[in-house]
This record gives structure tokens, C-alpha cells and sequence, in this order.
């Protein structure tokens, strides 16, 4: 329940009276006085027990937490403000102490409590993605073994593509729920030697819930540049992989090493190449900022983008826009001002080949813009031809 305040009113000034300087006269008796501000801080509390009251109520599942032990919290401060009632882990008071609200112990617990709402929904939501990843890869490899597909199919997979990205557990639960029955629909028109894959894409799909909650992801952000790290990178590398055999996507890869690095650290010390890889980051991040570009440290000084729907000679122009944008960077450390430039190979995907054989097909395109000059971009289609050199080992 709610504990309601008593106000006394402010007494009506007799007709005609001439108010305190400072204060507006009253012209009109229909017009309320303006409400005192000890009013206005009773109001300011009910309000405020009204809404930790509603955020108990519906408070967010967190791991670990008995959503009932989360409602009494939030009960507690509520009435902490509402009626003084000892804070949450406080013993009551002795006899004629007077309780104080604690406004910052409960701006601290309140804060603690929704960054722990925050983090349990974007990992459930990651956890899905995660469940849903690893279906598509399932699917994808028994349309490679039978060597088959058709255009329903084709069209549930765009869909599912789509599903990867939302930010809504529900619509991302709703429409897995619709493509699972329509692909299992096709499967089930198949051939007799589908049968077993039918049963293990069916058990797949029973599990998601068990997958959901056991899944557990390490960190996938490099420390220094936030960027995703080597780790993330190979994941996506072979998502992809997985996305361009079932749709004929076009992707394309571009490495990015920046030229003479060591001299930067020999010059400036460690702490100014971390600076020169800090702006370099940015700039990459900011020359792709699509939201299915994906950058990364792919490690030292070097850099990896991925991005969709993009064919080769387009992902060559892509990178030169890139390199130009490096090459205008102004990189300011302590007194110094620091200027690089940087190095980039480009190659497509091939569907159906592996992802290391896609990696080094960009990495051999790196590898000839280092040797031509650095400072320039090269795609692996142009060196193919004349690619007898051996993958570098140093930059």
C-alpha cells in the first residue's frame, strides 16, 4: 500500500489586501497558488516509492537471482523513502534515532541492479545468436552433402540471415520458430536418406533452450583498441564462410598491416605505437560503419574488416578509400605528431573453399602490396598469376 500525506492549504489573502513585495498579486480567486515546495518534495517521494514499486514488479530476470528476493529489495527501498523505514541490510533503529534516507546508497544499488539487467539481456540475446549460428552451419552442411537446394530454401535462409540480426528476443524467437517449421516442411519432402538429418535438425532446434542457457562466450573485444579480437574474427571469418555456400553472397576480406610499425615503437616507445593503434582503430571503425562490417585486431599491427555484399573490385575501392584515410591521419602523442601509412590486401570469398585458404589468398595480397612499395592496396585476383612467393613471415 501507499502512505498518503496530508498538506494543509495556503490561507486565501483577504480580498483586496496588497501582497508581500516579490510575490505576484492574485487577480483572479479560480487561480491555484503555486504549490509550496514542501509540497512538491512529498510529491517527489511518492513518486519515487511509486516507481521502484513498478521496477520490482517487473524487474528483469537476472542470473543467479530469485526474482522474489528482487521484488523485497525493491519493496524495502520503497519504503525506506515512502515511511523512513531502515534501509535495505540495515537494523532497525534504537529507540528515538532518527532515520535519514540514503539517496546514494539507493542511486548506487539502483545502478548496480539495471547494469545487471542490461548485461543478462544482451547475453541472452548473444546466447541465441550463438544457438541460432550454429543451425545455419547444420543446415548448410547437409545441403552440401546432398548437393542439392531450391528456391524455398534459398528464401528461408535470406530470412534466417535477417533473424541473426535483430536486437528483440522475442521477434528473434517467433520468427526462428516460423522458418524452423517451413525448412522442416522441405526436408520432410525430401528423399529417404534425408531422414536422419531431418531428426537431427529437429533435435537441434529442441535443444536451443538447453543451449541457451548453458552457452557461455569469452571475451571477443580486444583490450586496447576495442576492436573484436583474433578470437571473434575466426568465428565470423567461418560464419560467413557458412552464409556465402547457402545464399551466393558476395563478401570480400581486407588485411591491413601499417608500414614500419617498429620504427614508430623504436621512436616513440610502446605507449606511443599503442596511441598510433588506438587512432588506427577509429579510423577503420569509421570507414565502415555498415552494420554488417566487421572489424577487428587480427593481431600486432595488423587489422582485419569483413564486409558483406560486396564484390571484389568494389572491396578494392573500399580499401583505397581506406588507405588514403590512414594516410591522412595526424596521430598527436605527447608533443609529437605521428603519421603512417598502411599496407592492404583484398581478396573475395570462394564459396565452398576453406576459410584459411581464404585468409591466406588475402594474406598473399598483402603480402605483394608490402613488397611493391607498401603504402597501396592489392587484390589477390591481380596476383594470382604471378603468386610463386611464400607467404611472408614478417612484416
Amino acid at each position: 500500500m501507499f502512505w498518503s500525506r496530508s498538506s494543509s492549504k495556503p490561507a486565501a489573502a483577504p480580498e483586496g489586501s496588497v501582497p508581500p513585495q516579490g510575490q505576484p498579486a492574485v487577480r483572479d480567486k479560480g487561480v491555484s497558488q503555486a504549490p509550496r515546495a514542501g509540497d512538491e518534495a512529498e510529491a517527489a517521494i511518492d513518486t519515487v516509492g511509486a516507481m521502484l514499486r513498478t521496477l520490482g514488479k517487473h524487474a528483469i530476470q537476472v542470473a543467479d537471482a530469485d526474482p522474489a528476493q528482487v521484488a523485497c529489495e525493491f519493496e524495502d527501498w520503497a519504503r525506506h523513502v515512502l515511511v523512513r523505514a531502515p534501509r535495505p541490510g540495515r537494523a532497525a533503529p534504537t529507540h528515538g534515532e532518527v532515520v535519514r534516507r540514503d539517496w546514494a546508497g539507493l542511486r548506487v544499488w539502483l545502478q548496480g541492479h539495471r547494469k545487471a539487467e542490461s548485461e543478462s539481456v544482451e547475453k541472452a540475446i548473444a546466447d541465441l545468436r550463438g544457438a541460432l549460428w550454429a543451425l545455419v552451419r547444420c543446415f548448410a552442411r547437409a545441403l552440401s552433402e546432398d548437393g542439392e537446394s531450391d528456391g524455398q530454401v534459398n528464401v528461408q535462409l535470406q530470412r534466417l540471415k535477417g533473424v541473426v540480426e535483430l536486437d528483440n528476443p522475442e521477434e528473434i524467437k517467433r520468427e526462428a520458430v516460423a522458418i524452423a517449421e517451413c525448412i522442416g516442411e522441405v526436408l520432410v519432402s525430401r528423399k529417404a536418406r534425408q531422414a536422419s538429418r531431418l531428426e537431427e535438425l529437429a533435435e537441434r532446434l529442441k535443444a536451443l533452450d538447453n543451449e541457451l542457457e548453458d552457452a557461455k562466450r569469452e571475451s571477443a573485444t580486444d583490450p586496447l583498441t576495442r576492436l573484436f579480437n583474433r578470437g571473434a574474427f575466426d568465428e565470423h571469418l567461418s560464419r560467413m564462410l557458412d552464409m556465402s555456400c547457402l545464399t551466393g553472397q558476395r563478401i570480400c576480406l581486407l588485411l591491413i598491416d601499417i608500414d614500419h610499425f617498429k620504427l614508430v615503437n623504436d621512436k616513440y616507445g610502446h605507449p606511443g605505437g599503442d596511441a598510433v593503434l588506438r587512432e588506427l582503430a577509429d579510423c577503420i571503425t569509421r570507414s565502415f560503419l555498415r552494420r554488417g562490417d566487421f572489424v577487428a585486431r587480427y593481431g600486432g599491427e595488423e587489422f582485419a574488416v569483413v564486409v558483406s555484399e560486396v564484390a571484389a573490385e568494389d572491396g578494392v575501392k573500399l580499401a583505397e578509400r581506406l588507405r588514403l584515410s590512414i594516410s591522412r591521419m595526424v596521430v598527436r602523442y605527447n608533443s609529437a605528431e605521428i603519421r603512417i601509412t598502411a599496407s592492404i590486401g583484398v581478396a573475395a570469398v570462394v564459396a565452398g573453399r576453406p576459410a584459411a585458404e581464404w585468409l591466406a589468398r588475402a594474406d598473399r595480397a598483402l603480402y605483394a602490396a608490402k613488397k611493391a612499395g607498401r603504402n597501396r592496396v592489392l587484390c589477390d585476383d591481380d596476383v594470382r598469376a604471378g603468386a610463386s612467393e611464400s607467404p611472408r613471415k614478417s612484416a
